[in-house]
C-alpha cells in the first residue's frame, strides 16, 4: 500500500501549514507529500519585486532592441549585462526566498514532497527546491505507482531563462504563465510537451494544478492537449488545485481530488490495483493544529460526489 498527503493553493501559508501537516505525518507514520501548485502567493512576491525594482534605474528599451537584433556593441552588451544581473536579483529573490523555507521544512524533517507548480509559482522552484521532485520535469514512482505531472495550458509557463526576457517582458509574476487560447507558440509548445507525456509508462496518477472546466467557478480549466491526454488515460485519478474550495468527484471519466487551500487529504492506494483503498479529508483549523473532516470507504471506488449532484459538484468547504 502506498499512504501519502496531499495539499494544494497553500500560498504563503505553505510554511506554517507544512509544520502542521508534517507534524501530523509523524503522527501517522506517512513520509510523503504530495502538493499540486501555488506553493507562494504571488501577490505579496510582486509587492517586494515591486519594492526591489523602485531602487534600480529603469530599462533602456532601444538598448533591450539593440541586443535582441545583435547590433549592440560590447560596451552596450557590458552595460546591459550588468542591469540585467541586479534586476534578475530583484524579481527571484523574493520568490527563492520563500522557496528555501519550504525545502528547509523539508529537508529538517526528512519528508519526501513531490509536486506540480501552479500559477502563482515561478520556475526558479526547480532551482532552489533541491529536496523536492517537481513531476511536470519526469515521472515519479511511489512504490510501483507511476505519478505524471501535466502543465496547464491555460496558464502555460514560461522559463525568461534569458536576461533580454527579463528586460524587455518587465517580468510580473503572473507573466510566469501565458495564456496558451491566445498564443499560437504556446499552444504547439504545450502539444508537443503533452506528445512527450505519452512516452514511458502509462500513469497510475496524474498530477496538474489546473483540472477541467468548471462552470461553477465560472473559469477555463486545462487546455486541448492535455484534455485529450486524460481521454486517453481514462479512470486515471487527478490529483489538481487551483480552486480554493475543496472538490472529491467523478468527472470526465476521472476521479478528481482537489483539497483546497484549508484543506489536506491522506490518500490511501493500493499499489498492485492502482486504486484509491480510502481518502480521510483533515481540515486546518487554527495555526499548528488539524481536524478530522471526513472519511471516504473502499467500495465507492472514489465516486465521492458525481457532477448531475447538487449542481455539478458538492462542497466540502467553502
Amino acid at each position: 500500500m502506498a499512504r501519502f498527503i496531499h495539499m494544494s493553493d497553500t500560498h504563503d501559508e505553505t510554511a506554517s501549514k507544512l509544520h502542521a501537516v508534517v507534524q501530523f505525518a509523524k503522527e501517522h507514520s506517512i513520509d510523503r507529500i504530495v502538493h499540486t501548485g501555488d506553493l507562494v502567493e504571488a501577490k505579496n512576491v510582486a509587492a517586494e519585486i515591486k519594492q526591489n525594482l523602485q531602487h534600480l534605474p529603469k530599462p533602456d528599451q532601444g538598448l533591450v532592441a539593440k541586443l535582441q537584433n545583435k547590433t549592440a556593441t560590447e560596451e552596450e552588451q557590458k552595460k546591459y549585462t550588468h542591469l540585467a544581473t541586479a534586476y534578475q536579483q530583484a524579481l527571484l529573490a523574493p520568490f527563492a526566498k520563500r522557496y528555501q523555507t519550504i525545502d528547509d521544512i523539508i529537508k529538517k524533517n526528512k519528508m519526501k514532497f513531490d509536486a506540480v507548480l501552479g500559477n502563482h509559482d515561478s520556475v526558479i522552484a526547480y532551482d532552489v527546491m533541491k529536496t523536492a521532485r517537481f513531476a511536470e520535469n519526469g515521472d515519479i514512482q511511489i512504490g510501483d505507482i507511476v505519478m505524471k505531472g501535466v502543465w496547464n495550458s491555460h496558464e502555460f509557463p514560461t522559463a525568461y531563462k534569458s536576461l533580454e526576457d527579463f528586460l524587455s517582458s518587465y517580468l510580473t509574476p503572473y507573466a510566469l504563465g501565458q495564456d496558451a487560447g491566445d498564443n499560437k507558440e504556446l499552444q504547439k509548445a504545450h502539444e508537443e510537451y503533452v506528445q512527450q507525456l505519452k512516452g514511458g509508462k502509462k500513469p497510475d496518477l496524474i498530477l496538474m494544478h489546473k483540472e477541467l472546466d468548471d462552470p461553477d467557478n465560472g473559469e477555463k480549466g486545462i487546455g486541448t492537449a492535455a484534455k485529450k491526454y486524460l481521454a486517453e488515460n481514462k479512470g486515471v485519478p487527478v490529483l489538481c488545485g487551483h480552486f480554493h474550495d475543496a472538490r472529491i468527484a467523478n468527472y470526465k471519466d476521472h476521479p478528481f481530488i482537489r483539497p483546497g487551500s484549508h484543506m489536506f487529504c491522506v490518500i490511501d492506494m493500493d499499489e498492485k490495483t492502482k486504486k484509491i483503498n480510502w481518502i480521510d479529508v483533515y481540515q486546518f483549523i487554527e495555526k499548528g493544529k488539524v481536524q478530522k473532516f471526513k472519511a471516504y470507504e473502499s467500495e465507492r471506488k472514489v465516486s465521492m460526489y458525481t457532477p448531475d449532484q447538487d449542481q455539478y459538484q458538492e462542497r466540502l468547504a467553502a
